[in-house]
């Protein structure tokens, strides 16, 4: 029953983080700590994030390779930290507080699609640069860096398939690093890589899924479900940890 659960939760937040670029860890999290030890899912949850290799590999004519480069460079500046955030502090507190910044965030996307004074504000290049060394700490310490990498791409990707395809590659490149630090940071168990095994066959089917609905979703529909699904999975993160904290 827990094995049918963690593949269907698999299957629809990959389906969701597909259409979106993003997402599929910040919205599978909060329910899969609840059925699985937290660190060990976390680090299952970034080894079968490779498998976005597979929306890079068909939108490659997509890829904005500049861009690509400034997001993986200050990720991984990132990324170190979030490893060792992970080792150390309860996931339950670095989830609660990701869980709120992606709220704030995905109301601000809103905001910015609807609200004139809104939009017309924009982000300093080293500030873009701070949202993505953010980024980096938040995918290493619980595989949810999607939130803060969001606030650079809307700004500096507008076609949505350049979306999908440059982040796709980002999360596949910055998994592999993220995968090598868990490793020096013995972290890394034979458990781990059986639940993403085990787990591979749904998340490639929620990819493939939500490309096939990607591309009959207009630019502006595509938005909002990019900053629904940030508020979405923030409540559910927060919610997530509340229930894990409230007495049996």
């Amino acid at each position: 029953m827990r094995t049918a659960a963690y593949l269907l939760i698999l299957f629809v937040s990959n389906l969701l983080g597909s259409l979106a670029g993003f997402g599929a860890g910040l919205l599978s999290m909060p329910f899969l700590t609840q059925l699985f030890d937290g660190k060990m899912i976390i680090i299952a949850s970034t080894v079968t994030c490779l498998l976005n290799v597979y929306i890079a590999v068909i939108w490659r004519k997509h890829i904005l390779w500049k861009k690509l480069a400034v997001i993986v460079i200050y990720m991984c500046i990132g990324l170190p930290f979030g490893v060792a955030f992970l080792k150390i502090m309860p996931v339950t507190v670095i989830k609660m507080t990701l869980g709120i910044l992606m709220v704030v965030i995905g109301t601000y996307g809103l905001l910015k699609m609807n609200c004139r004074r809104v939009t017309e504000v924009c982000f300093g290049k080293w500030l873009l640069r701070l949202f993505l060394v953010a980024g980096g700490m938040a995918q290493g310490a619980v595989s949810g860096g999607g939130s803060f990498v969001i606030l650079y791409a809307q700004q500096e990707i507008r076609d949505k398939q350049a979306f999908r395809a440059t982040l796709a590659l980002v999360w596949t490149a910055v998994s592999i690093v993220a995968i090598l630090q868990y490793g020096f940071a013995g972290m890394l168990s034979a458990e781990s890589f059986l639940y993403a095994a085990v787990g591979a066959p749904a998340v490639f089917a929620g990819i493939w899924a939500g490309g096939a609905v990607s591309r009959k979703v207009s630019q502006r529909t595509f938005m909002y479900v990019v900053n629904f699904l940030l508020i979405g999975a923030g409540i559910l993160s927060c919610a997530g940890q509340l229930l894990s904290a409230s007495p049996s």
